[in-house]
């Protein structure tokens, strides 16, 4: 019998080669390793020794950034007005912050802008030029914007300013005639790592200033070690923006995340209190998935991101608490909201006939700001590519999500460039606004596109590893503490224990729907604690029943102790035949271990 309807996939295991030649690690963990492609002993020490000197890179491998730095120089020497333009989440109000800050403390003329979400939509347009012009600007820098701006750069040309493209989305065919284009994803760049958010690249060019400084070719230098009083924001951006947490971004996670929970920014301090963390302990990667990036995004999702702007900036006490108040009450609306939209839209999916290759829906009701999490949530559901729209004034914008396998700004290049006022993104995450008129035309070639490249996949659970009993002990688990961070790329391992049997189990929970277990593993005779959330009255789950199941290993700390147990992901109940022959295979070996340390 199986339990869910996903289907159950190993991943392949580490040749033995490799586990000969880097006997050092347990066998379990470089299974883990491999899988991840640490298959070099450099790899394998940047993954567990991570060296702040040392594993990141020279910012001067990017593609112009050597140019940029000397435009910046020439502006601070002349007193030129520097306008910094970020998109407005998490990741832009971050990397509008760091630049900000840098360029104010080298004494420069500096005015940060964050559009509206609403009113003017992502990246620079003919509002954002309109302001610019009106601030007397003669050098734009955006962050984690502008590689696809190439129309709005040209009209910042036309009036002698000068652009610098601080970005990390995927670039189209022709590049902006900016001054100064500094992407990994350009084609022709040289930067070795090619997945750090906006904010981080706007950390890289922070490391390229200090070095200016280092060559005393500032007239302000900067003190040694300057950058690292960024890297919490940088950890923010790097987990909110969801790119992939090995290499560098791995690097600087490792030392940013320490630095949250010492931040010095009031505003950001303040926020973790309303968040309910309090020490260097509470602050993970799913922390700031799940209660940091939340909270910061809720400015622009409701308001507008100079909220989230002058907490991460302020410095009074006061103001910082206001703000961090209000950004809970923002998060809290967003939450109302999202669940709101996501009963609509279901609503329509159900009514539609036939369920289409990818699922396009619009309503004018639909608020721009949280319409890509509504579409990340249908995701889960459908595995299809969505495509949710808001329409006002005669245009169509929209947030997209799609699975792997799937590549959003490519099936939206497909569709003809000419039908888009503006689109970008990522494969996986991305964005579009269209005129009205042409929006019948998007669908049907959007359709089209999904139909032909793109087969809906059956659900699936993918497993790192088929465990032994034995396997699970406080040193492995010390070991994929060292894994962690974990998130995009590296995700948290699920493990599969075969031929268990559930011995106690009792309803826990404030409404007792969870299942504390204890499973008796007949091989090794162990005897090991389990929750089942969300599975309380599960008929198939009784005292005697034998299972197979897909675990992660968690430790809960409670008076002093440390307890072992596994929470259950997935799981499918033996035949009752098969069951019973391996009972009488396994009986009497029952010795009643139990995980648990003072």
């Amino acid at each position: 019998m199986t339990d869910s309807d996903k289907k159950w996939i190993l991943k392949a295991s580490a040749p033995e080669s490799f586990r000969m030649q880097f006997r050092e690690y347990p066998d379990p963990v470089l299974h883990l390793a491999w899988q991840r492609g640490l298959v070099t002993q450099e790899a394998l020490d940047e993954f567990f020794h991570p060296d702040y000197g040392s594993d990141l890179h020279d910012p001067f491998l990017y593609k112009d950034m050597d140019k940029a730095c000397q435009r910046v120089k020439k502006a601070l020497e002349s007193g030129e007005r520097i306008v910094v333009f970020g998109d407005y989440d998490a990741d832009g109000t971050c990397g509008t912050v760091i630049l900000t800050t840098l360029l104010r403390d080298l004494g420069g003329d500096v005015v940060s802008y964050l559009p509206d979400r609403f009113e003017e939509g992502h990246g620079l347009t003919e509002i954002s030029i309109k302001e610019i012009k009106r601030l007397k600007a003669s050098l734009v820098i955006t962050v984690d914007c502008g590689i696809t701006e190439n129309w709005e750069i040209d009209e910042l040309n036309k009036s002698k300013i000068d652009t610098i493209v601080l970005d990390h989305h995927l670039p189209q065919d022709i590049l902006p005639e900016a001054y100064a284009v500094i992407d990994a994803k350009r084609q022709d760049d040289t930067y070795p790592f090619k997945w750090l958010c906006g904010t981080a690249v706007a950390f890289k060019f922070v490391q390229a200033m200090m070095k200016l400084s280092l060559w005393n070719q500032l007239s302000t230098s900067l003190p040694s070690g300057y950058e690292k009083r960024f890297l919490d924001l940088v950890a923010i951006a790097t987990i909110a923006d969801s790119v992939p947490l090995m290499g560098e971004n791995r690097t600087m996670l490792i030392f940013g995340l320490p630095m949250i929970a010492r931040t010095a920014r009031l505003g950001l301090r303040s926020l973790l209190l309303r968040a309910g963390l309090s020490g260097e302990d509470d602050i993970d990667a799913e922390a700031v998935a799940f209660s940091i990036a939340p909270r910061i995004n809720a400015a622009s999702r409701l308001d507008h991101a100079n909220i989230a702007f002058a907490l991460l900036t302020t410095t009074n006490e006061e103001e910082a608490q206001h703000l961090a108040a209000d950004l809970e009450d923002k998060n809290l609306e967003r939450q109302k909201l999202v669940a709101t939209i996501v009963k609509e839209a279901q609503e329509q999916i159900a009514a539609k006939d036939e369920i289409p290759s990818a699922i396009i829906l619009c309503d004018k009701t639909w608020s721009l700001g949280v319409i890509g999490i509504v579409a990340n949530k249908l995701l889960d559901q459908w595995r299809r590519p969505i495509f949710l729209f808001n329409e006002k004034n005669g245009l169509v914008r929209g947030s997209a999500r799609a699975p792997e396998g799937f590549n959003l700004v490519e099936a939206m290049r497909s569709c003809g460039q000419d039908l888009f006022v503006e689109f970008g993104g990522h494969a996986r995450a991305a964005g579009a606004a269209i005129k009205k008129e042409k929006f019948t035309i998007f669908i049907e070639r959007f359709e089209r596109y999904a139909t032909d490249n793109f087969v809906p996949q059956e659900p699936q659970e993918h497993i790192d590893l088929a465990l032994r009993p034995q396997d699970i002990n406080w040193e492995f688990w010390d070991w994929l503490q060292r894994m962690a961070p974990y998130g995009e790329g590296n995700p948290l391992p699920h493990f599969m224990l075969e031929n268990i049997e559930v011995v106690e189990m009792r309803e826990v929970g404030k409404k007792a729907d969870h299942l504390q277990l204890k499973l008796f593993a007949r091989a090794g005779g162990r005897l090991i604690k389990a929750i089942l959330f969300k599975a309380a009255r599960l008929a198939s789950v009784r005292l005697g029943t034998q299972l197979h199941c897909i675990v992660e290993i968690i430790a809960d700390k409670w008076n002093g102790h440390r307890d072992l147990k596994l929470k259950i992901i997935d799981w499918r109940v033996m035949q009752e035949e098969s069951a019973t022959k391996e009972a009488d295979e396994y009986a009497g070996h029952y010795v009643g271990t139990e995980l648990e340390e003072r």
